[in-house]
């Protein structure tokens, strides 16, 4: 549900509190859908995850009228699922892969 509408000059931020079984499939700067709108999370908190609505998407959508208190539909990044359900799998995720070059050594 809706817990704050911030209004940003002509834009508005919306943050919406999310069930804990979705908030580790969410994170800042990916991807999240509010009613049907593919949004990109400005900020995350917790289980409260914000997202900033430009006027052409206040305009065209439905977020452009929600209110604090509304309902929200919510579907998290389908790359987020695929991940965790690979890892539940056994598949592992390296951090900050890096390539190592080593010099050639000298022929004698």
């Amino acid at each position: 549900f809706v817990v704050a509408v911030v209004e940003t000059g002509r834009s508005r931020e919306l943050s919406v509190a999310i069930p804990k079984d979705l908030a580790h499939l969410v994170s800042f700067k990916g991807s999240v859908v509010f009613n049907g709108v593919s949004l990109t999370v400005a900020r995350k908190r917790n289980t409260v995850v914000t997202v900033a609505l430009i006027p052409y998407t206040l305009a065209h959508t439905n977020l452009g009228i929600a209110r604090v208190g509304d309902a929200v539909n919510i579907e998290t990044d389908m790359l987020a699922r695929y991940l965790v359900a690979a890892q539940k799998n056994g598949a592992r995720v390296t951090h900050n892969a890096e390539k190592r070059i080593r010099p050639k050594k000298k022929r004698r």
